[in-house]
């Protein structure tokens, strides 16, 4: 009885985590960490503020699981069936995905890379490892698409990639001219669903 009653209450504190994990990741998105509150978060997760210290030590330990949290929630939903479409095609897939006008109106749903990366620049260092880890693991994931490639330059295809459809959803998000955003989204989409045809082309 003991036993099964230390079950259910660990069952229930990492449901409780789960939630906590997923309303810091929405609030990290559009707050940023310096606008991220603790008792704002908990109540998206409709858990009592008192409880926080139950899950973690203090809010930099949030703001990072809740980071990695977002990262990992955000590339399995961008790769969401997409299993059996493999290289250029999947650049357009990923691409079109990525930069449309409901991805860069609702940052809350969307990659953490773009909505703090600027955040996460200028803190700590713990806090940029965890950075590191989710953008090499979505690197990672974006170059095993490009299987038609040499490993090399399948990284490096990843790389540049990820950098356009970062940057460009930053300055669509950035620019006051709806009709200016729209040709940011638009230009690099096309532009990056051809990725490695248009590499070469420079090249050559």
């Amino acid at each position: 009885m003991v036993e099964t009653r230390r079950q259910n209450w660990q069952a229930r504190k990492k449901q409780s985590h789960g939630r906590i994990l997923a309303a810091a990741g929405r609030r990290l998105r559009t707050a940023g960490i310096d606008g991220l509150s603790v008792a704002e978060v908990m109540a998206d997760a409709d858990l009592t503020h008192g409880g926080f210290y139950a899950h973690f030590d203090n809010k930099k330990d949030m703001v990072a699981e809740g980071f990695a949290y977002a990262a990992s929630e955000a590339r399995e939903m961008w790769f969401e069936r997409l299993d059996d479409v493999r290289g250029g095609e999947s650049l357009k897939w990923l691409a079109g995905r990525y930069l449309r006008p409901r991805h860069r109106d609702h940052p809350e749903d969307g990659c953490p890379f773009a909505a703090l990366g600027m955040d996460i620049s200028r803190g700590d260092a713990a806090l940029r490892d965890v950075f590191d880890t989710a953008l090499k693991d979505t690197v990672t994931q974006v170059a095993a698409k490009l299987d038609d490639l040499p490993a090399e330059e399948a990284r490096s295809q990843a790389i540049i990639f990820m950098s356009l459809c970062v940057g460009a959803l930053n300055l669509a998000r950035a620019v006051s001219d709806a009709e200016f955003s729209e040709d940011i989204l638009r230009t690099v989409r096309q532009f990056a669903s051809a990725l490695p045809d248009n590499t070469r082309k420079k090249e050559g």
